[in-house]
């Protein structure tokens, strides 16, 4: 679409220019007409030139309706590129939180898997020591009863 406007505004710009040109052509015929060896102002020529700026102040309104609609075209573009910068801000936001919120819920797990870890060591290391210490004994009461 904007393509297209930019097409239709060179092109008016085109025809503004050609009509000038023509304005200009007139208004020097129409100068020399008024010199006193030239015939008098021919009526044709003087509708023509009001038919000119008549087609020239339209063209100018619809050149300016373009510029128009081009720059309130862009400002939307902007405004709209703004609200989703904004909207992906928030979102990288929510997910920094969302992150950080994972690694304190999984250093809080790993905490606890430590803690339970240790726990479950010193609890079988007990064990052990008491096993060892039945042990001893069972074996000394077996030397006792084989050595009498």
């Amino acid at each position: 679409m904007f393509s297209q406007d930019i097409g239709r505004l060179a092109q008016l710009t085109v025809c503004t220019t050609q009509l000038e040109q023509t304005i200009a052509e007139l208004r020097a015929r129409r100068q020399e007409a008024n010199q006193p060896e030239s015939p008098p102002p021919d009526p044709l020529h003087d509708d023509e030139l009001t038919h000119l700026r008549a087609t020239i102040g339209a063209l100018r309104e619809q050149v300016e309706k373009l510029q128009f609609e081009k720059q309130r075209a862009v400002e939307e573009a902007v405004a709209h590129s703004a609200d989703e910068i904004d909207q992906l801000k928030k979102m990288v936001l929510a997910l920094r939180d969302q992150l950080e919120n994972e690694r304190a819920r999984h250093e809080e797990e790993l905490q606890i898997i430590r803690l339970r870890a240790r726990d479950e060591s010193g609890h079988l290391q007990g064990m052990v020591v008491a096993l060892r210490e039945r042990l001893e004994q069972v074996l000394e009461t077996m030397e006792k009863r084989h050595a009498r």
